[in-house]
């Protein structure tokens, strides 16, 4: 067995020790003690990492509000092109519209120019169905003279439709005296400027008359498609009043004939229509269900330039144009 010295086992241990803890050295005729740094167990994150995701995230958010942009804009210009096509409608309905007038008035002028010309329009309101560009169009033309004039009927034919359309008798007769001061003050202003027209005008529009004192909504529109502003008759013509006017002013008159109605009238409500104004009216129903209606009020004389004059434009009232009708042709 070889023996080794305890001094040659401990020389290299002792060296390494020496290194890790640290040796007195002499710098400069001094001692200094030096230390070892502790290591760090956890190794160093690579570079860029942190930036990496920053950039990811960034793109993310990019791409979603640019989604959003797209979304957005596509969908308003979608809503565009649905009111773009609905305007184009409209623009479509109104021009038939005014067509269907003008069909109207042509058959007006066609008629006080040869007596022999067949009437396509009746001038009771009853309405023709007919189609124009693939569109429904209802046409129909009612002469003036078979309503109630605001500015000319005889007080006793006004005052017997407004008490049996008004609420009460009360409210009637406050209508009335409403409509007689207007007519008085409008002949006063017609004497003051030295006018010597015979009637006054003091309903330029049958829509002034709810502005009359006393008049309701419910009795402006039951008033309404009763009475004009053009006709310039005391009276009217049975042969062409509305149905609803000779109901107003017969107890029986839905049920009658319009020559029954009259006959039981009294002679003083009745007058042969002049036939110089009319209502042209024309309503359309696209293919698409756009609908537009147009009203004109058309006089008819030979002494006016054209041979007419239009009086005044207004918006129609609504029929029901999806109904269906043997008389449906072309217009």
């Amino acid at each position: 067995m070889l023996w080794i010295s305890l001094e040659t086992l401990r020389g290299p241990f002792c060296r390494q020790r020496n290194r890790l803890a640290g040796a007195s050295a002499r710098v400069g005729g001094t001692h200094s003690h030096q230390s070892l740094s502790p290591v760090s167990a956890v190794p160093a994150s690579p570079p860029g990492t942190s930036q990496d995701g920053f950039a990811l995230v960034s793109v993310i958010w990019a791409i979603g509000v640019l989604s959003l942009l797209f979304v957005t804009y596509i969908s308003a210009a979608r809503y565009r092109a649905i009111e773009a096509s609905h305007l184009a409608q409209r623009a479509r309905a109104e021009m038939l519209a005014k067509a269907g007038v003008t069909l109207g008035l042509l058959d007006l002028l066609a008629r006080s120019t040869s007596a022999a010309t067949s009437r396509r329009f009746s001038q009771d309101e009853n309405a023709v169905i007919c189609t124009l560009a693939g569109s429904r169009v209802v046409i129909s033309v009612a002469d003036e003279g078979g309503k109630i004039d605001l500015n000319t009927a005889a007080p006793a034919l006004l005052a017997t439709a407004l008490n049996r359309l008004a609420p009460d008798r009360q409210a009637g007769s406050l209508v009335m005296n409403g409509i007689l001061e207007l007519r008085e003050a409008a002949a006063e202003a017609q004497r003051a400027r030295g006018i010597a027209l015979p009637d006054a005008v003091a309903f330029r529009t049958i829509f002034e008359f709810g502005q009359v004192p006393g008049v309701d909504q419910r009795l402006f529109r039951a008033m309404l498609p009763l009475v004009t502003a053009h006709s310039g008759s005391t009276g009217f013509d049975a042969e062409l009043a509305p149905l609803a006017l000779l109901s107003a002013l017969t107890p029986d008159g839905p049920a009658m004939s319009r020559a029954a109605a009259g006959g039981r009238l009294p002679p003083s409500y009745l007058a042969a229509s002049p036939g110089k104004a009319f209502v042209v009216s024309s309503e359309v129903l696209t293919g698409l269900g756009s609908r537009y209606s147009q009203e004109a009020v058309v006089e008819v004389s030979a002494d006016l330039q054209d041979g007419y004059a239009i009086r005044e434009w207004r918006t129609g009232f609504g029929r029901d144009l999806n109904k269906q009708t043997a008389r449906l042709s072309a217009c």
